[in-house]
């Protein structure tokens, strides 16, 4: 397609990469990238460089999930920069990354940051919990090192995407300060300063506690994460703001000191790249979601355990 020059144009343009997903076409999505483009994807353990590193990390996905799909569950467009937020569902029946096929599902949250030059990608994050991907199409065997672990992936809020409750957009400055005031408190561990940024009708999709409404119960849910990690930073890398939707890109580190979840502390930390999504009304959350590996997080710390089956 031509290149795209406003929102709209973004907007389908983002459509049309899904539509080559599904469709499997691996030469379209190729056509999408720059040739000296840089991705970050669990897929390819790290970050890769130009087009032909860039289709064969498309080619793993068409190849090992020959059914798989991509809906779209919102789109954040900030000038030349995209988040693309979708849910990917498939089945292992042509082997993922070589291996052999297990004929078994998975259904995947992802939140993919772009960053395009003239309508070509030139830098592309793709977050998701790709551990626990592996873990549902039986590449990993994983059970719990001691207690009951939640499932890795919240469920999403229907409502997070509808405008029609929004009583004001706040400004970019006003999303600077709220995000900088997060950043405060997350840093202070004030988990009363992070419930008190939330609507009274707030909603949180935790992958601690599912979800979870109100600013008492999102206090509770900030309250067992800096229980378990004393030492919980988060490192804000970039922010993109659409109107009352937002993205930020991060780092989430810690150290399981407290115990996670009520078992043993294992004094193991923990590195995750992390997408918050959040929605606003006025200058309160009333969505918020983190996507990260939370599988390979659990793992990290020993509160899991997983192996190759």
């Amino acid at each position: 397609m031509s290149e795209p020059n406003n929102r709209e144009d973004i907007l389908r343009w983002v459509s049309s990469r899904r539509d080559a997903l599904n469709r499997r076409d691996v030469a379209a999505l190729t056509r999408l990238f720059a040739p000296d483009c840089v991705v970050d994807s669990p897929t390819a353990g790290g970050t890769i460089r130009g087009l032909a590193a860039a289709n064969d990390i498309d080619r793993a996905w068409t190849t090992g999930f020959p059914d798989v799909t991509f809906g779209t569950d919102d789109v954040i467009v900030d000038g030349d920069r995209v988040v693309w937020v979708a849910t990917a569902r498939g089945t292992d029946t042509g082997g993922f990354m070589g291996l052999p096929p297990t004929g078994r599902p998975f259904e995947l949250p992802m939140v993919v940051f772009i960053t395009l030059r003239h309508g070509l990608i030139t830098a592309e994050r793709r977050i998701y919990d790709f551990t626990g991907m592996l873990v549902q199409i039986g590449i990993l065997k994983a059970r719990p090192a001691g207690a009951k672990i939640p499932s890795p992936s919240p469920p999403s809020n229907p409502g997070a995407t509808t405008e029609t409750a929004i009583l004001r957009t706040p400004t970019r400055d006003e999303v600077s300060e709220l995000l900088a005031r997060r950043a405060r408190a997350w840093a202070d561990r004030n988990v009363e300063a992070l419930a008190g940024q939330h609507a009274a009708d707030g909603v949180m999709a935790s992958n601690l506690a599912g979800l979870v409404r109100g600013p008492s119960a999102i206090r509770n849910v900030y309250a067992t994460w800096f229980t378990a990690f004393p030492d919980s930073q988060f490192a804000s890398d970039s922010v993109l703001i659409d109107g009352t939707h937002v993205a930020e890109l991060g780092t989430m580190r810690g150290t399981d000191t407290g115990g996670f979840l009520g078992l043993t502390p294992t004094g193991r930390p923990f590195r995750v790249l992390t997408a918050w999504l959040y929605t606003l009304n006025d200058r309160r959350f009333t969505y918020v979601r983190p996507v990260y590996d939370f599988t390979g997080m659990l793992v990290q710390i020993g509160a899991m355990k997983a192996k190759p089956q």
